[in-house]
């Protein structure tokens, strides 16, 4: 190989020949305009690139399911018995995780305005020409929004993530997002919102459980009333009755 030749000079021959110092600085010298350029697109490529990286943040919160012992009213295995209903956490997960509960805490925080979620994201090389230049509406030059709550909600899924662990019982909420002053806030709420529906349904599960009792109490009731009332009749038509004796005996207790 003859080597690169810079000015009729081949730099194979001249680290060949004179391997010193200034022969070094001298191929620099020559290559001075291309090191030069090569070093200024690269620094302003690495600007617009570290300029067009969003970071993110992320929020963690824990429900611990505590184990319950098997229900005493009606002799039925608890729904939070984690330990021999170990699809419960599977369920949970996909109730946290379901559109309903999920719309109630978009609609709380009105993320249909939050910049974050009302404009359309761009990835690849689309993405990276768009930050880097303020064409995302930044600077007021785009106008366009997400104001279908459908969405919003497709991209509020995409930065949560829940998961569960069997032998533990505990779930895991996890949320991201480019706003570090909502994420912790929106991965609370969300734990706290399933709370609350999770105590609803229990309390309605009681109260179904109560008035079902009440329901065949009062059956039970009024078979009891209807079978007295059939007893008296046979009895007198069939002069059944107490003797005298007994009933001043009753009286006298």
């Amino acid at each position: 190989m003859s080597g690169l030749n810079f000015e009729g000079t081949s730099v194979n021959t001249i680290l060949h020949n004179q391997n010193t110092v200034s022969d070094y600085f001298r191929i620099i010298r020559i290559n001075i305009w291309r090191i030069l350029s090569f070093t200024a697109i690269s620094g302003i490529l690495g600007y617009f690139i570290a300029q067009s990286i969003v970071p993110s943040y992320k929020a963690d919160t824990r429900l611990i399911i505590e184990r319950e012992t098997q229900s005493k009213t009606l002799g039925s295995l608890d729904v939070l018995d984690v330990a021999k209903n170990p699809a419960f956490l599977p369920t949970q997960v996909e109730s946290i995780k379901s559109r309903k509960l999920l719309g109630r805490v978009v609609r709380q925080f009105k993320l249909d305005k939050h910049p974050a979620y009302n404009k359309p994201r761009r990835s690849g090389i689309v993405g990276f020409i768009v930050g880097a230049f303020g064409l995302d509406g930044k600077n007021g030059t785009s106008t366009s929004t997400l104001v279908d709550e459908n969405s919003v909600l497709s991209r509020f899924e995409k930065d949560l993530t829940v998961t569960s662990n069997t032998r533990s019982g505990v779930i895991v909420v996890s949320f991201e997002s480019i706003d570090k002053n909502i994420v912790a806030k929106i991965a609370n709420q969300i734990s706290t919102t399933y709370l609350h529906d999770l105590a609803q349904s229990k309390l309605d599960h009681s109260q179904k459980s109560v008035s079902w009792l009440t329901s065949k109490m009062e059956e039970a009731r009024d078979k009891l009333v209807k079978s007295e009332a059939k007893l008296k009749i046979f009895q007198d038509a069939e002069k059944i009755g107490d003797s005298e004796q007994e009933k001043v005996s009753r009286s006298k207790k």
